[in-house]
């Protein structure tokens, strides 16, 4: 697993974001698209008829969407994360040149009283 703000953690964020945009593309057409691509959907239909197969649509959309809302869930978590991260990231790098600064004109005043 990457570190926490690595370039890695980064680009996985990003891939989460191109994925759940896909699958949006993917869910326009999601009774025809499972149709076509789920035998258990074609067999129910074949067996049950359609009023089984439509329930077993809306059960499949269903999962998918809470799938979908937990990933989101995740990757607002992990952008949560990413934020506190790059907070205290820019306070520390902020405190160090400070810290530079106020030595660095310490040692000069020193050259020029010495």
């Amino acid at each position: 697993m990457p570190a926490k703000g690595s370039l890695e953690s980064i680009g996985s964020v990003r891939a989460m974001h191109e994925r759940a945009n896909a699958e949006t593309a993917d869910n326009s057409d999601f009774g025809k698209f499972q149709h076509e691509s789920d035998p258990h959907a074609n067999h129910i239909f074949a067996m049950f008829g359609q009023e089984a197969y439509d329930e077993y649509i809306r059960d499949v959309a269903a999962q998918r969407q809470r799938e979908k809302s937990e990933a989101t869930e995740k990757l607002a978590r992990r952008t949560a994360r990413m934020r506190r991260f790059l907070n205290i990231h820019t306070r520390i790098e902020h405190k160090l040149a400070t810290l530079v600064t106020n030595v660095a004109s310490k040692v000069v005043q020193r050259h020029i009283t010495a």
